[in-house]
C-alpha cells in the first residue's frame, strides 16, 4: 500500500515509500469423523454469500485430490481413502468472488479397528491366546508364526470367539497377530504383532531329579 497526499488546491504530493500490509486469515476449524466405510468433514457456517472450497488428498501437494468440492453447507462425505492418514485443507470464496489462499496443509490420521492381544497363558501342554471383545458381528483372523514376517505360518484360522488355545508349541520364539473383520466384510489390517518365547518343558526331568540324586 502507498499513499499521497492532496492540498486544498487540488496539488497532489508524490506517493509515499510502499508498505507491505499482511492480513491474517481466519480458516475455518474442519472436524472429522471417518469409520471403515466413510469419512466426513465438517465446519461451522461461513457469512451469507461465502463458500468454502475443500480439498482432500493422500499426499500434502494435492495431486490427485481425493475430494476437490466448493460448497456453502457445512460439511461433506467421501469414501473412505485406503490406508489411515491423509491430508485437508481449504479456503474461503466471498460473494463477489475473491478465493482466498488455501490453508496449511493438515495431516489427519484415522485409527483402524483392531484387537488388544493379552499375555498369553502356559498350562497342561497349551497355549492361550485372548484378545479384546468383538463388537456384534466381528470376526477375527489370527496367525502364530516363527518368523516376524509371518511368512511361515503355523496357524492360520478365521473366527468369531475372542480367544485361541493351542498344544504348546515346542521350545522357541513364535509370533502372533489378530485382525479384525467388520460385519459389512470390511477387513482391517493386523493389529500389533506379539513375540513369544516359549521355554523348554523340564517338567519330564524335574520328576526323576529326586532318583538321579539318590544314585549318587
Amino acid at each position: 500500500m502507498r499513499v499521497k497526499a492532496i492540498d486544498s488546491d487540488g496539488y497532489e504530493g508524490p506517493y509515499g515509500s510502499a508498505q507491505e500490509i499482511s492480513v491474517a486469515l481466519n480458516y475455518p476449524a474442519i472436524q472429522l469423523t471417518a469409520d471403515h466405510r466413510t469419512a466426513k468433514f465438517a465446519w461451522a457456517p461461513v457469512l451469507n454469500g461465502q463458500k468454502i472450497h475443500l480439498q482432500v488428498a493422500r499426499t500434502a501437494r494435492f495431486e490427485p485430490a481425493l475430494l476437490d468440492t466448493t460448497t456453502d453447507a457445512t460439511e461433506a462425505e467421501i469414501q473412505r481413502p485406503a490406508g489411515s492418514e491423509f491430508f485437508v485443507r481449504s479456503r474461503r470464496i466471498d460473494r463477489d468472488g475473491y478465493v482466498e489462499e488455501f490453508s496449511k496443509p493438515e495431516r489427519v490420521s484415522v485409527s483402524e479397528p483392531f484387537a488388544q492381544l493379552d499375555a498369553p497363558t502356559f498350562e497342561k501342554g497349551q497355549i492361550n491366546f485372548k484378545w479384546s471383545e468383538p463388537l456384534p458381528g466381528q470376526k477375527f483372523r489370527v496367525q502364530v508364526a516363527r518368523d516376524e514376517g509371518f511368512h511361515s505360518t503355523a496357524h492360520n484360522v478365521m473366527q468369531t470367539a475372542n480367544y485361541l488355545t493351542l498344544k504348546s508349541p515346542g521350545a522357541g520364539r513364535y509370533f502372533v497377530r489378530v485382525g479384525v473383520i467388520d460385519p459389512d466384510g470390511f477387513v482391517a489390517p493386523y493389529g500389533p504383532t506379539q513375540q513369544i518365547d516359549a521355554a523348554r518343558n523340564y517338567w519330564p526331568f524335574l520328576l526323576f531329579l529326586p532318583l538321579l540324586l539318590l544314585l549318587l
